[in-house]
């Protein structure tokens, strides 16, 4: 890094709007493993791992999503950690972050081929599909999502890359998409006739364009865990925290991955039990205990970058700069970016979140 001063001073151009990295779709072609609602900007990531980290760093992201920030960060040969608290986001990053061997993930797909031609439904399977879920699916399409199912449950991390890109198949309106005509980022109500895709064309056109780019020769590979940042521990301090928490109040993550998380075995109900466990669900005084734990993580004199937002009336770096004081946090600066006539995902943001900003703090004491 250099020093941090001249850090701030590139990050407050915002060089991340400039052409290329403007683009949501600029950057290596793994950042479109799995399509996710909110997911950073790979331009922002790529500054962020560029202005504020060094090669010897280990940087921790709490809060990973599928893996934007920790994936920039392993380009440039610098060691993470990720965390994340549900299971679309860790399979995600974790495919990103280990070194994958094509041949080896072509032979999954052939051994997931060879499952669903060999087995037949169980009793109660197809029950696990509720009316929801199958108005997304042919019926002999559905029959293989939920073979799948089968197959990955006791499966290892060795097939994350494989799930990953399966996850990302199971709704939208591209070719390579199953579902009828959707939307992959959010599973909104599927329109058209049902026609019948098969699971394995579809995964197998998905991974093909994963391998259309390789990776950097200072490629690091990462750790990843699944787990509450409130209950996360580590060996030793970490130089970092590079991270994108959830904006307060704005993203409703359940709703947006309720098929995805379906497909990892959680029903709907299991799903509205978990929803409290989410950071978004909480108001700003969550973050008192999460700047807490980052302290209790962080060397000292170790840096903090949060890439934030005003949600409403709430200035999250604000808020969260005054909470930082409390656990020995000073901060440097907050960069604030409009993003009030931005669009997303294909449509126009309703106004819950109007500008981005970067919170940089410093630990002082212990």
């Amino acid at each position: 890094m250099n020093d941090i001063n001249n850090a701030i001073s590139r990050l407050k151009e915002l060089p991340y709007l400039d052409i290329p990295y403007s683009s949501r779709g600029w950057g290596h072609t793994l950042h479109s493993l799995c399509s996710y609602q909110s997911k950073l900007k790979p331009g922002i990531a790529y500054f962020l791992s560029e202005l504020f980290a060094d090669k010897e760093d280990l940087i921790f992201e709490p809060f990973s999503g599928i893996g934007t920030i920790p994936f920039e960060l392993a380009q440039q040969g610098i060691r993470t950690v990720s965390l994340d608290i549900n299971p679309i986001a860790y399979t995600t990053t974790l495919a990103k972050l280990k070194k994958q061997n094509r041949s080896i993930i072509f032979k999954q797909i052939i051994e997931l081929n060879n499952f669903i031609k060999n087995n037949t439904l169980r009793e109660g399977e197809e029950d696990y599909a509720d009316e929801y879920i199958k108005r997304f699916y042919h019926k002999d399409t559905l029959k293989e999502i939920l073979l799948a199912i089968r197959f990955f449950k006791n499966k290892t991390d060795e097939y994350a890359f494989l799930k990953a890109c399966l996850l990302h198949v199971l709704h939208g309106n591209r070719p390579y998409a199953l579902s009828r005509t959707s939307h992959n980022v959010i599973p909104y109500a599927p329109r058209g006739d049902f026609i019948y895709k098969p699971l394995i064309k579809s995964l197998t056109e998905k991974v093909e364009r994963m391998f259309n780019e390789p990776l950097t020769n200072e490629f690091q590979e990462g750790e990843v865990f699944l787990g509450n940042i409130l209950n996360f521990s580590y060996p030793v301090k970490f130089d970092k925290i590079i991270t994108s928490p959830p904006f307060v109040n704005s993203t409703r993550f359940l709703y947006n991955n309720r098929i995805r998380l379906w497909f990892n075995g959680f029903s709907y109900k299991e799903q509205m039990k978990q929803s409290d466990e989410y950071l978004e669900k909480h108001g700003i005084n969550i973050f008192n205990d999460v700047i807490k734990k980052f302290s209790d993580l962080l060397k000292t004199k170790g840096y903090c970058i949060m890439h934030l937002g005003v949600v409403k009336n709430l200035d999250m770096g604000l808020a969260i700069s005054k909470i930082g004081e409390t656990y020995g946090f000073k901060t440097l600066d907050i960069i604030y970016e409009d993003v009030s006539k931005n669009e997303k995902f294909g449509i126009r943001d309703q106004g819950a979140t109007h500008k981005h900003q970067f919170l940089i703090m410093q630990k002082i004491k212990k």
